[in-house]
């Protein structure tokens, strides 16, 4: 165990080294980075945890135009949350469901974390509302038995009446955007969703893409004993490299 702990931390800090790292590499997928830190920091150090999920969206409006923006600012509400920041996590989560009332991923959210906040009385409302969805629009993302779970979950659960910590007002507007109709959704171009809801973007330190003059070069021996075995067949493993997903959501409980 204590070998495991320590590749651990070798990995981390490694991932750290590259997420602080002044450039961006092409070969390398940092939402997934970021991520990772987030999700190590957010228990011992959740504002470090926020830090991380900033640099991400920061990020992928930078480098992909905010593709993937949506759900960092989910996994930023999410974080807030974990933070015991109640309010500033439900008031993001009620701006995302006006943006968008047919996201079945926000409700996604909320379904498999309210239960850990102690928000049992609200999750069970947007787990309702999410099945209303798929009822609606269907299960493509074949989410249905999740949210049933989800359900059963948060019902059993010991950990409540956390909303009586959050004012009446963040409450009230929250339970309205769960009402909207799935077709009434107000989508605001990503950048300005972005800034709206993380103010502190723009102070948010940010990557420059790599050069072709800041890149590595390969190795003069490892060049030569190439060149020298054109004519035999090789034996590096192929390896293709698709086009990376984003993140939709968290289609599982673990």
């Amino acid at each position: 165990h204590d070998s495991e702990r320590n590749l651990l931390a070798i990995a981390m800090a490694s991932l750290e080294k590259i997420a602080r790292s002044p450039t961006a590499s092409p070969l390398l997928w940092y939402e997934d980075i970021y991520f990772e830190l987030a999700q190590g920091a957010q228990k011992s150090a959740p504002t470090e945890a926020l830090y991380w999920l900033k640099r991400s969206l920061e990020y992928n409006l930078r480098f992909h135009e905010g593709s993937n923006g949506v759900q960092i600012l989910r996994d930023l509400a999410e974080s807030y949350l974990a933070k015991g920041e109640l309010e500033r996590g439900l008031e993001m989560l009620t701006v995302l469901l006006h943006h968008a009332p047919d996201d079945i991923w926000t409700y996604n959210l909320m379904a498999i974390s309210f239960n850990r906040f102690g928000l049992a009385k609200l999750g069970l409302q947007a787990i309702g509302r999410g099945l209303q969805l798929i009822e609606t629009r269907g299960d493509e993302d074949h989410l249905r038995k999740q949210f049933e779970d989800c359900r059963k979950d948060m019902q059993d659960s010991t950990l409540r009446d956390r909303e009586t910590d959050v004012s009446q007002v963040v409450i009230g507007a929250f339970q309205d955007a769960l009402k909207l109709d799935f077709d009434a959704g107000q989508p605001r171009p990503i950048a300005d969703l972005c800034r709206e809801l993380v103010p502190d973007l723009d102070r948010i330190p940010f990557k420059r893409p790599l050069t072709s003059a800041q890149m590595p070069l390969p190795d003069r021996v490892e060049i030569i004993q190439l060149l020298s075995q054109t004519n035999t067949p090789s034996t590096r493993k192929k390896i293709h490299r698709g086009r990376h997903r984003s993140r939709k959501g968290k289609a599982n409980l673990t």
